[in-house]
């Protein structure tokens, strides 16, 4: 009999916490995806991707919690973890009444992760590898850290999407944004042109932060003094994912 994999949607409110906590928590053979902190986001994803489990980040309180769990609760009957730095005894009062498990943040991120697979899963860490749907999402939610796209902006989402779907396609099958935009457009609930022009200002605000390719990680264009375009943007991207795709799957051979 195989053994689930519990699926885990964890909230992006524009820290480094829901990269840091997927990457740890995969690890131990779990599905984790990562969605912005946001009332209409959340509810799509867990009528999408039916997770187990949705862990908000109150530390960074984006949304009004107390009225978007009994939404979440009508949809699914998925556990809620809330994790707080500063109490805040009312607001904790009122999630725990609808079953959220309200914690404090802990220091590291591993005891977070040992702790959510013993009281939600009953697991034990393991070391079962990460699948390549989970090293994807990962490394774009990485890539897009490392440039200096705010994750607060609708377009830090809407470039991950795009970027993973060329990143799917083949590179001899021929796509463009023209054919992305829809696509985005369709998943979030919004229009084409808005994708494109929330796109257009996550990069130029990446751009204005680190344009002289000063990052370790990932790198505008050396020399370039002008802002890449949307489609220049994604496909530097997908080529630095190819390569890490590739370096991953020689270090395994």
């Amino acid at each position: 009999m195989m053994k689930k994999q519990y699926r885990i949607l964890i909230a992006d409110a524009g820290d480094t916490f829901a990269p840091l906590f997927a990457s740890d928590i995969c690890k131990s053979g779990c599905w984790a995806v990562i969605r912005r902190q946001e009332r209409e986001t959340l509810i799509r994803a867990v009528r999408s991707e039916h997770p187990d489990l949705a862990v908000l980040n109150l530390t960074q309180p984006t949304l009004d919690f107390c009225s978007l769990v009994p939404e979440l609760r009508s949809i699914s009957s998925l556990h809620i973890l809330a994790l707080y730095r500063q109490e805040s005894p009312f607001m904790e009062a009122i999630l725990r009444q609808d079953g959220v498990f309200c914690w404090k943040m802990p220091d590291q991120i591993r005891d977070l992760t040992d702790a959510v697979l013993r009281q939600f899963f009953q697991m034990q860490p393991d070391t079962e590898p990460m699948t390549a749907e989970q090293y994807l999402e990962l490394d774009v939610t990485a890539l897009l850290h490392a440039a200096g796209v705010p994750p607060r902006l609708q377009g830090f989402h809407f470039l991950r999407s795009a970027i993973i779907r060329f990143f799917r396609t083949p590179p001899s099958t021929r796509v463009t944004m023209q054919t992305i935009y829809p696509m985005i457009a369709a998943e979030y609930n919004c229009t084409p042109a808005s994708v494109e022009r929330s796109i257009r200002l996550a990069i130029t605000q990446a751009w204005e932060q680190h344009g002289r390719g000063t990052h370790a990680d990932f790198q505008f264009p050396a020399g370039e003094t002008r802002r890449l375009t949307n489609s220049e943007f994604v496909s530097l991207a997908t080529d630095w994912l190819r390569l890490k795709e590739k370096s991953r799957k020689d270090s395994l051979s």
